[in-house]
């Protein structure tokens, strides 16, 4: 196996486990890396006693042992990195959720960590467009709010639908609905949940600026991402793709990676008539 292969292979791992995450296709987990039979320490007896510490603790046994074999990666240095982490971080709490929000972080960092280490070209396109400030904390100010006073308080403000991309993507707990101020735009999502009884903004994000004839698309990962895309005048490859959690938030998917021109599948939003 060549290394651009292993590189990929390992890349692909963390990607399908973070649309299995955004799916909510979690599976049961055996048990921490560890045997709790000879556990000795506080920190261990309470993962061992604890069935979504033991869940984190093999998970994150999983991404390290895969990043640490992940072609380019110095396998010292991360086992440096992970004991000074075990002693400083994880070894300091004294409650679960302590623990709890300790790996989800150490998690975290291991999979950008690889994404980056991977791919610099396909982690690039993970991070957020330009935007200026005052438009980014006019839209982020927002989140959080009911989705009427956050109508309001955009036209308040200066911030209207874009004509450009006035389709919303719609999807079974919510939309997409994105909203322009001079050459900024944001997508924010319009969150309902299943039984759509309520609405707030769950969470925005800042698009490419905005051109005549740019598109926002549904967009598809097989069964196991469901998203929306932006597709910009004159290209054929979307430019962008966020994939929507249950939970409602916007997660940016490396395209790179997921190999645009096969695996994700776009089409713009109808009108429901």
């Amino acid at each position: 196996m060549s290394r651009t292969i292993l590189y990929f292979s390992c890349l692909g791992l963390f990607v399908i486990g973070l649309w299995t995450k955004s799916a909510g296709q979690t599976q049961a987990a055996p048990g921490p890396s560890f045997d709790c039979a000879k556990a000795k320490t506080e920190i261990h007896r309470a993962i061992c006693s604890d069935p979504k510490l033991a869940a984190l603790d093999r998970e994150l046994a999983d991404v390290y042992t895969a990043l640490a074999n992940q072609g380019g990666t110095n396998a010292a240095a991360l086992r440096k990195d992970e004991d000074h982490w075990i002693a400083s971080e994880r070894n300091h709490c004294t409650t679960n959720d302590c623990i709890a929000a300790a790996y989800t972080s150490r998690i975290a960092a291991l999979k950008d960590q690889s994404l980056r280490e991977a791919s610099p070209a396909a982690y690039a396109e993970t991070r957020p467009f330009p935007i200026t400030a005052e438009t980014w904390a006019l839209a982020h100010a927002i989140v959080g709010q009911a989705c009427r006073d956050s109508k309001s308080a955009l036209a308040v403000q200066g911030m209207e639908n874009d004509p450009v991309m006035p389709l919303p993507v719609i999807f079974s707990t919510g939309q997409i609905i994105v909203f322009q101020k001079g050459a900024d735009r944001v997508a924010f999502y319009f969150y309902t949940g299943k039984d759509g009884k309520e609405c707030s903004i769950k969470d925005v994000v800042a698009l490419p600026r905005k051109g005549p004839r740019d598109k926002l698309l549904f967009c598809s990962i097989q069964d196991t991402s469901a998203g929306f895309g932006v597709r910009l005048e004159g290209r054929k490859q979307v430019s962008g793709y966020w994939d929507v959690t249950p939970d409602g938030k916007l997660e940016r998917m490396p395209l790179g990676v997921l190999g645009s021109a096969t695996t994700l599948h776009c089409s713009e939003p109808e009108t429901g008539e």
